[in-house]
């Protein structure tokens, strides 16, 4: 003990080094405090150790906040960091505040307020009731945006207006198209009245992907009998009874 200093000091064979004094609690004046073994442990703001925490940080008060990291001016390096031990980084802090991890799992609510970017795949799986779809709201100003393809492979319900201003892209399904419906009869159903318009002239095309086999248009008469109508390779176009397929 150094009575003139008030300091309490250690010496390790080459030198002495401070460990504590009266005023400021224990102070090391080298660069290192070591546990060597699973069984030593530190603990601040309570003598209890957390399971087999090495390091255990507990409030003291309700305003007290266990833990603060703060950069070095122009910090670029990471602010916080998890490895396995092998060294792999697990989860990351950096200076400017982004976090990084390789998987995110909770059994919770995820927020952003801001955009959201996938540079890979979004793989959605729901629980809610109504097939496995998820809601996006129901704010004026929600949006969707992909660069590349949303797949499903349950349901898309969409409860108000779907459109696009959008002057090209595909939109492609497997299954069924329903509109005002949820029970297709066939490939594309339309339960309502059906608008077709263009600029130029409006054109409705009717094409069999088999060769030789042409186009066919079936309709339902006041007697609920079946029509259909269909071209000819001599020019005229054919109205009878019967079905297209």
């Amino acid at each position: 003990y150094n009575t003139a200093s008030k300091v309490i000091k250690m010496y390790d064979g080459s030198d002495w080094f401070t460990v504590g004094t009266t005023t400021s609690g224990l102070t090391l004046s080298g660069h290192r405090l070591q546990l060597a073994d699973l069984n030593h442990y530190l603990t601040l703001g309570t003598t209890t150790q957390s399971g087999l925490s090495m390091l255990t940080l507990e409030a003291t008060s309700t305003a007290a906040i266990p833990l603060t990291l703060r950069g070095y001016a122009s910090q670029t390096a990471n602010l916080f960091q998890v490895h396995d031990v092998a060294g792999t980084e697990l989860f990351a802090l950096d200076f400017a505040g982004n976090a990084s991890t390789t998987m995110i799992s909770t059994t919770g609510n995820i927020w952003v307020d801001g955009i959201l970017t996938v540079a890979g795949n979004s793989v959605q799986a729901s629980a809610d009731i109504g097939g496995g779809y998820n809601t996006l709201g129901t704010g004026s100003g929600i949006t969707l945006s992909t660069a590349g393809k949303i797949q499903l492979n349950s349901d898309l319900e969409v409860n108000g207006y779907a459109t696009t201003t959008a002057s090209n892209g595909n939109f492609n399904t497997n299954g069924s198209i329903a509109i005002a419906s949820t029970t297709p009869a066939q490939e594309l159903t339309v339960t309502g009245d059906a608008y077709f318009g263009s600029a130029a002239t409006t054109t409705l095309h009717i094409k069999s992907t088999a060769a030789s086999t042409g186009g066919c248009v079936e309709i339902e008469g006041a007697n609920d009998t079946i029509y259909r109508f269909y071209a000819t390779t001599t020019g005229p176009i054919i109205l009878e009874a019967g079905v297209c397929q």
